[in-house]
């Protein structure tokens, strides 16, 4: 299975983030390539297989080192509601939606064992500035601003805006206005 559900009593997020990704490896001695996301990001439909291409693509670097990110910056941060969306764009170097680690056989390195945004302090990293990847939620219902967080400014979507919601990552606004309906 692609996805499951783990459960595990309360303790240390990373540690057990880092133990359950381990235990998932059907073969630890081969490479994998790991991401994380929060339950309020959102990535391109095209986000896998960008990254197989990717990793692909990149084989000479990868076998030379035992990590390897592989980010894609460029995104929206957007707020979802019964107005439907209102986003902004965005560049941001190692977020954590659509970033990625690929990882060596052997190594027990985990997309968990480094903070998102220090990932280049550790190990090479390749950037691809192209198209918008990644949707970043922004919202006062869970752990999006835990930490202080500069104002952004948000703006209702344009039509062209929408269209590329829709399309590029499946978010279609009447969905969205029907869900936080309150009827």
């Amino acid at each position: 299975p692609q996805v499951r559900v783990i459960t595990e009593p309360p303790r240390p997020h990373r540690e057990v983030m880092k133990e359950i990704l381990n235990k998932a490896r059907r073969d630890p001695s081969r490479p994998c390539a790991q991401f994380r996301f929060d339950d309020d990001d959102a990535v391109g439909v095209d986000f896998i297989a960008k990254l197989r291409k990717a990793i692909d693509d990149s084989a000479p670097l990868l076998v030379q080192h035992k990590s390897v990110a592989l980010d894609w910056n460029k995104g929206f941060i957007a707020e979802f509601g019964a107005h439907g969306i209102r986003a902004t764009p965005t560049f941001r170097p190692f977020y954590t939606a659509a970033l990625a680690m690929f990882v060596n056989g052997n190594c027990p390195l985990t997309i968990m064992n480094f903070a998102h945004d220090k990932l280049p302090r550790f190990m090479p990293a390749i950037s691809f500035p192209d198209q918008a990847m990644y949707i970043r939620g922004h919202n006062d219902f869970n752990d999006s601003r835990q930490k202080p967080t500069r104002q952004v400014e948000l703006t209702v979507l344009s039509d062209d805006q929408i269209e590329l919601f829709q399309n590029r990552f499946a978010i279609d606004i009447d969905t969205v206005r029907a869900a936080y309906r309150s009827d």
